[in-house]
Order: C-alpha cells, then structure tokens, then sequence
C-alpha cells in the first residue's frame, strides 16, 4: 500500500512540475494578454520593454514621461507588459537577469541595453539618456537578449531529485 502511495505522490509532484514549466512567457509575437506596442503589430521588434501594475501612480507617471520623449518618433517601439499578466513575471525576470538587475518594484523599462528600475529625479534622468541614445545612435531589442534555455536545467535537477527520493524509499521499504 506504502509503494502505491508513493508513486501517487511522485506522479503528482511530477505532473506539478510539468504544470509549472508550460507556463507561458509572454512576448510580442506571443501574448496571453494584449501587449500594446505602438505601431499596433505584435510582431515588431520593440526598441522598449515597460513594465508596470495597473493603478500604480508611479507607473502611469514613467509613462507619461516616456510618451513625451517618444513624440514625432513613431520609429521606436514599445511593448507594455502589466506585471500581474500570466507570463510577465517570468519574461521580466529574465530580463533583468540579462541586465543584471534586481528590479523591487514598478516601472520597469528596458531601453535598448539600459534598464530604469523604479521612478524619481534620477530614473528620470535615465530613461531620457536612454530615450536620447535610442533615438539617435539606434537601439536592439530588449527581448533580444532572451533566449529559451535549450534545456531546463533546474527542472531536470529537481526531477532527479524527486525520482532518487523516491528510489531510496523504495529501497528502504525493500
């Protein structure tokens, strides 16, 4: 009965782990929830990544800020991404891996290959640099800089572990 409900468990620690990694990560050319980027096609490359939470103050301030840097520049594209939509977290995390930044809160904007973490006088100053440099040296994607991992190490790690804890329960109930 013991060896039985072991398996279940296994099974069922397997199938979360399963459930967990086919979460989808959002990006423009695939969303879960509607990503505005300027132009209106999902498929551009955007030049800038904003992330941000519904009703935050500080978020619709940035926001301000950047549509007024961006005026007479329909060039440059932005995608949005509200926080709290399936698959942000994981696309913003993964971002700021690449950038090297621990973002603590929101807005979040990644311009070609700076990141403004935050609002105030200083993250003002920095996303106009950043603006400025984009618009007139040219920018690369931020989403460029994220790559599905080919294999998904630490899910591979965790199922291992999972199946030599059940192999040693398995041993000991012999």
């Amino acid at each position: 009965m013991r060896k039985y409900l072991l398996l279940l468990v296994l099974v069922m620690e397997v199938a979360i782990m399963v459930g967990g990694y086919a979460t989808p990560v959002q990006t423009p050319s695939h969303v879960a929830v509607p990503v505005h980027v300027q132009d209106g096609s999902h498929t551009a490359r955007p030049q800038i990544v904003v992330f941000y939470a519904t009703g935050c103050p500080h978020c619709t301030e940035m926001e301000e800020m950047l549509t007024a840097l961006l005026v007479g520049h329909p060039e440059i594209k932005v995608a949005r991404y509200d926080i709290n939509s399936p698959g942000a977290d994981a696309l913003l995390n993964r971002l700021a891996l690449h950038y090297k930044i621990h973002p603590t809160q929101v807005p979040v904007i990644f311009v070609g290959d700076k990141a403004v973490v935050g609002v105030g006088r200083a993250q003002e100053f920095a996303l106009r640099a950043a603006v400025s440099d984009c618009i007139t040296r040219g920018c690369s994607s931020p989403l460029s800089y994220v790559q599905q991992p080919a294999i998904p190490w630490r899910d591979v790690l965790w199922l291992g572990i999972i199946l030599g804890t059940f192999l040693l329960f398995l041993v000991i109930q012999g």
